[in-house]
C-alpha cells in the first residue's frame, strides 16, 4: 500500500473530528476506526518498504492493542447510525477485552530500550523471515498475536453486514418515519465501509498466511503476489469518499420529538402552527426545488422545516448576536445533526445564510418604519444581530447590493407608473 496515500489517510479522520462531532457524535467512531486503519496501513507499509528502522520502531508493535479496536468502532459507528443515537452502554467495554489482553501481553516490550525495538525493525527490514522466530506478546503465540486483529475484524464485519441485512427487512420499524433519499444513500455507504473493513482484514490475514506458509520469501512477497498488494493499496481510497459525499456524515436521521436528549411521544405545539404562518416565514428564503431530486414530499424532515421557520419568524432568535446552530438545535429540541440535515436537504440553505436572510429582512423593515432622526444605523444593526456598525454595512450591502441608507432613498422614492407619472 502507498505510504504517502496512508499518511494522507491519517488527516482525514482528525478533520470529520474536529468538524462533525459536535453535530453528530457518531462521527467519533467513524474518525477513530479511520486513524487506527491509516496508522495500522502505515506500519504495513514500513514493513514492506522501509531502509531506516527509526519510524518501524516506533509504530511496529507499539500500537498494536489500538488496532484490536478497528472492528469494535466500526460496530459501534454502524449502530450508531442505524439507530440514530450515540451510544455507550456498559456491555460495550466487552468490545474492549482483546484491547487490554493485548496491551497486558506487551507490557514487557513496552519498557524494552529503545535499542532493542530498532534490532527488531532492523531485523524486519534485512530479514524479516526470522521476525516469525520472536515472541514479542508474551501472552499470545507469534502467529495468534500476528492474525487476531484480522480475525477480530472480519468477525465485526460479518456482525455489521448482519445488522445491515435486518435494518432493510421489511418487518423492521427502522424503515419509516426517516427520509428515504438519505437512508438509502447512507445505507450504502455503511455496506462500502463494512466491506472495506472486511476485505482489509482479509488482506492482512492472507498476508499472515502467506507469511508462514513462505518462510523463505520475505519482503520479495510483495513483488511475488503483485496483484494482492495493488488491491490492498486500491482499498486505501475508499475513506476520501467522504470528501466527495459529507451529506454520509448527517447518518440516517430519524425524526421524532426531543427533549432534554431523550425522545418523547408528545408533538411539539410548534409544529401545530397554521400553515400560513410558515408562508409567511419562508417569503424570501431559498425553498427546494421541486424537481430536485433531493426532495421528497413524504420526508418527514419536512415537518421539521416547518418548524424551523415558524421559530424563527416568531421568536426572532437571529436578533441575537450570538445566535448558532446549537441554539437553535435546542429551542428545537432535536439533535444537532438533524438540523443540519434538514436545512441542507429540506430547506436547501446553510444556517449562516438562513441567519443572514432573516437579519436582511429584518433589517429592511426596520429601515422603512424608523426615525432614523431618532434611531441610529448602529442601534438598527444591533436589533438585527450585528456587533457592530461596520459589520451590519459590510453584510447589508453584500446581501442587498446597496447601503442602507441607498436602500432607504431607493424604496422612499416615488416610483413611475408605464406612462411616467408617479404613483403612490
Amino acid at each position: 500500500m502507498s505510504l504517502n496515500i496512508s499518511i494522507l489517510n491519517i488527516f482525514l479522520p482528525i478533520v470529520i473530528l474536529l468538524y462533525n462531532w459536535r453535530v453528530h457524535r457518531n462521527a467519533v467512531f467513524l474518525s477513530l476506526l479511520l486513524f487506527l486503519i491509516a496508522t495500522s496501513n502505515i506500519r504495513h507499509a514500513l514493513v514492506m518498504h522501509a531502509k531506516d528502522p527509526f519510524w518501524l520502531a516506533v509504530i511496529s508493535n507499539n500500537l498494536t492493542p489500538l488496532w484490536t479496536l478497528i472492528g469494535p468502532c466500526l460496530y459501534l459507528y454502524v449502530r450508531g447510525v442505524l439507530t440514530d443515537r450515540f451510544e455507550w452502554k456498559r456491555k460495550d467495554f466487552l468490545h474492549t477485552i482483546p484491547f487490554w489482553i493485548n496491551l497486558i501481553g506487551i507490557i514487557p516490550y513496552l519498557f524494552t530500550s529503545f535499542d532493542y525495538k530498532l534490532e527488531l525493525a532492523d531485523l524486519i527490514i534485512h530479514k524479516v523471515e526470522d521476525f516469525k522466530n520472536i515472541r514479542v506478546n508474551w501472552l499470545l503465540p507469534q502467529p495468534v498475536n500476528l492474525s487476531i486483529r484480522s480475525v477480530l475484524q472480519i468477525a465485526y464485519a460479518l456482525a455489521c453486514m448482519v445488522m445491515l441485512v435486518r435494518y432493510r427487512l421489511p418487518q423492521t420499524p427502522h424503515s419509516t418515519n426517516r427520509p428515504a433519499k438519505q437512508r438509502g444513500f447512507v445505507y450504502q455507504w455503511l455496506w462500502c465501509l463494512t466491506l472495506f473493513v472486511f476485505m482489509i482484514a482479509a488482506y492482512y490475514l492472507l498476508i499472515v498466511i502467506l507469511y508462514y506458509s513462505n518462510p523463505d520469501m520475505g519482503r520479495r512477497m510483495i513483488f511475488e503476489f503483485e496483484m494482492l498488494y495493488i488491491f490492498g493499496g486500491i482499498l486505501t481510497f475508499l475513506p476520501f469518499l467522504i470528501l466527495f459525499y459529507p451529506s454520509i456524515l448527517y447518518g440516517i436521521p430519524q425524526y421524532r420529538p426531543w427533549k432534554n436528549g431523550k425522545e418523547i411521544p408528545e408533538v411539539s405545539p410548534v409544529t401545530e402552527r397554521p400553515a400560513a404562518t410558515v408562508e409567511l416565514a419562508t417569503t424570501d428564503l431559498p425553498k427546494p426545488d421541486a424537481d430536485d431530486e433531493r426532495s421528497d414530499e413524504n420526508d418527514p424532515f419536512q415537518e421539521l422545516g416547518a418548524r424551523i421557520l415558524a421559530i424563527m419568524e416568531e421568536q426572532q432568535p437571529y436578533r441575537q448576536e450570538d445566535f448558532s446552530p446549537e441554539d437553535l438545535a435546542r429551542m428545537l429540541e432535536i439533535p444537532k445533526h438533524h438540523l443540519h440535515y434538514c436545512l441542507r436537504n429540506i430547506l436547501n440553505t446553510r444556517f449562516v445564510s438562513l441567519r443572514t436572510t432573516y437579519r436582511m429582512n429584518h433589517a429592511k423593515k426596520l429601515l422603512l418604519q424608523s426615525n432614523l432622526r431618532i434611531t441610529s444605523m448602529e442601534n438598527i444593526g444591533q436589533e438585527c444581530g450585528f456587533s457592530s456598525r461596520s459589520a451590519f454595512y459590510k453584510v447589508f450591502k453584500s446581501e442587498i447590493g446597496c447601503s442602507p441608507g441607498e436602500f432607504i432613498e431607493r424604496e422612499k422614492k416615488p416610483k413611475e407608473d408605464g406612462s411616467g407619472n408617479p404613483t403612490e
